[in-house]
């Protein structure tokens, strides 16, 4: 499994981070950690695999992501 494109975004206060995998063979998906608060704590957040077809976006009006 290879992970690439992570990006960070703010959610409530906190940072989401997540990224594309891709499998040794044809298959793409996304993963994302739990959001933490300081980036010191990245590594006990908790890694998980996204569902197919998970996508976020912002709410320009809100400022709010979902």
């Amino acid at each position: 499994m290879s992970l690439k494109d992570f990006t960070v975004a703010p959610y409530n206060g906190r940072h989401l981070v997540y990224a594309t995998t891709h499998d040794t063979g044809t298959k793409w998906g996304s993963m994302s950690f739990s959001p933490f608060t300081e980036p010191a704590t990245t590594a006990r957040s908790t890694a998980r695999a996204c569902p197919s077809g998970t996508s976020l976006a912002v709410s320009a009006r809100r400022r709010r992501w979902s």
